[in-house]
């Protein structure tokens, strides 16, 4: 009995890090993965999955061209948030606060913004 206990929690730590890990790289943080599990938080989560969320340097950025228009996504260490610039098709520009937990909501924010400002609709005449 003992040793299928230990068998099926070994199973069970093996699943909970392949879920960090696919969380991780899907762009959530090691303060959302201790969120997730309920008990623990952000450094214990990253000293049990020590390679489930990517470092990104303070100097990346990922650019976006979308709609029209482009945004580059940052990232804030300090913070441990993302922000982004964007300029839409219509030439209006943004910059968000340093508020994003993951690149994925930054990108789905500036996404938003460039698709709200993509280019007017041509009138063609008859």
């Amino acid at each position: 009995m003992l040793r299928s206990l230990y068998e099926a929690k070994r199973s069970v730590d093996r699943l909970a890090e392949r879920a960090a890990t696919v969380a991780g790289r899907g762009g959530s943080s090691y303060a959302q993965l201790g969120a997730a599990r309920g008990d623990i938080k952000r450094q214990s989560a990253r000293l049990k999955w020590p390679h489930a969320v990517p470092r990104k340097s303070a100097s990346e950025s990922i650019p976006l061209h979308y709609a029209g228009g482009d945004a580059v996504i940052h990232h804030d260490p300090g913070a441990d948030a993302w922000w982004y610039t964007a300029t839409g098709a219509d030439l209006q520009e943004d910059e968000s606060e340093a508020v994003h937990g993951t690149s994925a909501e930054a990108i789905a924010r500036a996404t938003e913004f460039l698709l709200t400002h993509d280019r007017p609709a041509r009138h063609e005449s008859a």
